[in-house]
């Protein structure tokens, strides 16, 4: 009986080890952007310290829906642009937690 204790002991133990839930480190944080305009918009984003103007990623929204971007910059500036090129919202210097929400009304 005295063998049988230290094995179902670490039975035990090996089974609450594997139950842990895993620990994911997130690599880029997520910028959230809700188009609620009517309009379709495309929304740009480009480093902060970057005076070239060029916008490194964009992505089509359409009204009344949300997309999420991936950005691995920690400081962003954004922009929404509607299908006639005008700028209709802004996002400047744009510190990234884990995740940021911006609604364009």
């Amino acid at each position: 009986m005295l063998k049988k204790k230290p094995l179902l002991v670490l039975l035990i133990l090996s089974m609450l080890a594997g139950c842990q839930k895993p620990h994911y480190i997130r690599e880029t944080a997520d910028l959230r952007v809700t188009n609620l305009t009517g309009n379709n918009l495309q929304i740009k984003i480009k480093a902060c310290d970057d005076e070239t103007n060029i916008f490194i990623k964009a992505t089509d929204l359409y009204p009344g829906r949300y997309t999420v971007i991936p950005v691995t910059q920690e400081c962003i500036d954004a922009q929404a642009i509607d299908n006639d090129g005008k700028i209709i919202g802004t996002q400047t210097r744009l510190r990234m937690p884990p995740e940021v929400k911006w609604v364009i009304y």
